[in-house]
């Protein structure tokens, strides 16, 4: 008998209720599969997209792959898991449905929602906790894990990518963070650019309000790197202008002057905030791709993901490598300065005073007996 699985979403106080389809057993104890799919141009999957949709982009594409090759079933797949994802996108929008997910939970297994993510790849959903796992044999990567990348940053990404299907009436933001951030011309970008709102919304999530002073810091970094971007390329106002691979040069120039780099001499007057703002650029990525999937853009998300390449491929040459140098030669020529006469007595003294207290200590133990 299937059952099925209620969850509570806590990502976002939007969602109510809705379940996930757990696998089922037959009365002899063999597994049934069962599972449906939705096709990503109609509601719902069966074998009709070659003869229903063939005039479609991505099954002309499949189409013309040589037949039961393994790049026609990868293909496939990726259709599949495209149309699971757009129902599955509409099922945490609305609350209530059945989560399609890559590996069905086992009958009487627990599951909540906040426990599945998403591959960036090929966009099926996963266990969160499998995502890191997932990545090293995801056919549809281009790439497969790298050593600097933790198991968080699966979780990290998946989120960003859900943020555009989930994020709508959140007021939290404004009210905890943007409301008391200091009113200027960087709080003005900050507050007004769509992309780094979504990145502001996103780190509330995972840090809440206690972090707002952080989350406001994060997003007026962004906002400054914007407003160079501006000055080298006028005409262009929003962040999401400069997710393009084009732009990596643009942005590698304001970073420099951001950052007070010094040609002659491989410096950088301020070696953390290049670091930061790598790391949130790359999180921006993510927002843009996930964007460019609830819009149905296929150039937003190429965009955002060549631009995200070469994040992780050319940005350590250009910034990361220089600002962490910088960072080690002031913390090995930081000067380590030696205690005066002063602190010296004071330190006896409180040696002194230690040793009597414990000394005092024992002797009421012996008075009153080791029971107290």
């Amino acid at each position: 008998m299937q059952s099925y699985i209620p969850y509570i979403n806590t990502l976002h106080s939007l969602f109510s209720t809705g379940v996930v389809k757990t696998a089922s057993q037959t009365s002899d104890g063999v597994r049934v599969y069962g599972k449906l799919h939705c096709c990503l141009y109609k509601s719902k999957m069966a074998r009709h997209l070659a003869d229903m949709h063939e005039g479609e982009v991505g099954v002309a594409n499949v189409l013309s792959l040589p037949k039961n090759s393994q790049k026609w079933l990868d293909a496939w797949e990726l259709l599949r898991k495209k149309g699971d994802f757009y129902h599955n996108t509409e099922v945490l929008q609305m609350g209530e449905g059945q989560l399609i997910v890559v590996r069905r939970p086992s009958d009487g297994n627990k599951v909540t929602v906040h426990e599945y993510g998403i591959c960036t790849d090929c966009l099926g959903f996963f266990v969160v906790e499998d995502l890191w796992r997932h990545n090293k044999i995801c056919v549809h990567g281009g790439r497969k894990q790298q050593d600097d990348e933790t198991r968080g940053n699966f979780e990290r990404n998946s989120r960003l990518i859900l943020l555009p299907f989930l994020s709508d009436a959140n007021n939290l933001l404004h009210q905890h963070v943007i409301s008391r951030t200091k009113q200027d011309s960087i709080s003005m970008v900050a507050k007004t650019d769509q992309i780094i709102l979504t990145f502001g919304q996103s780190s509330y999530n995972k840090l809440g309000a206690e972090q707002a002073v952080y989350i406001s810091q994060r997003m007026q970094q962004l906002a400054r790197l914007l407003l160079e971007l501006r000055k080298l390329s006028p005409g262009r106002d929003s962040l999401k202008d400069f997710i393009t691979s084009q732009d990596f040069d643009v942005i590698v120039k304001a970073i420099e002057s951001l950052i007070n780099f010094n040609d002659e001499t491989r410096e950088v007057g301020v070696p953390s905030l290049g670091l930061k703002v790598g790391y949130a650029l790359k999180k921006c990525c993510h927002i843009v791709k996930g964007e460019g999937l609830h819009q149905h853009c296929q150039a937003s998300i190429e965009k955002a993901q060549y631009l995200l390449e070469l994040l992780e491929s050319d940005w350590p040459e250009h910034v990361s490598v220089h600002a962490l140098q910088t960072l080690g030669e002031r913390r090995y020529n930081k000067p380590t300065v030696l205690p005066v006469t002063e602190d010296l007595l004071i330190r006896d003294f409180l040696e002194v005073e230690m040793e009597k207290a414990m000394t005092g200590s024992g002797d009421q133990q012996k008075q009153f007996g080791p029971g107290l």
